[in-house]
């Protein structure tokens, strides 16, 4: 299982047993990009990040703003999306944000993949 789902399965398990924060430890720094464009979008209330031996992540939750969270592209079916698709994804379903990996700006999430007009690899989707 890949570093992204086992990151995103915490934050699940902690959003279902309404938890104040989550600790994730391990894993590559690129992780840190991922719950850095959570919290810019508002999902989360904070997030500390450690790197005593090894990286460790404390997500502090928000309590019910988050109602689930699914992982879309795995290590063996990567989903890749352009900027069309992922408006009409956005415009069909509002309560969704995708975060998404480019090569030119990192990971961001989908309102900021729609006004810089790139598409990229959807990591995962977040039901707010």
């Amino acid at each position: 299982m890949s570093h992204i789902a086992n990151l995103i399965s915490c934050i699940k398990v902690g959003v279902k047993c309404s938890k104040t924060q989550i600790y994730y430890s391990g894993g590559p720094k690129f992780l840190v990009n991922l719950i850095k464009a959570i919290y810019d979008e508002g999902l989360v209330l904070r997030y500390v990040v450690s790197r005593e031996n090894f990286l460790t992540i404390t997500v502090f939750l928000k309590s019910n703003l988050i109602k689930d969270i699914k992982i879309v592209s795995t290590p063996g079916r990567k989903l890749y999306t352009t900027v069309y698709q992922l408006q009409a994804e956005v415009f069909k379903n509002p309560r969704f944000i995708y975060f998404i990996s480019t090569s030119r700006y990192g990971i961001i999430s989908s309102n900021t993949a729609l006004k810089m007009n790139v598409g990229g690899e959807v990591l995962c989707v977040v039901k707010f």
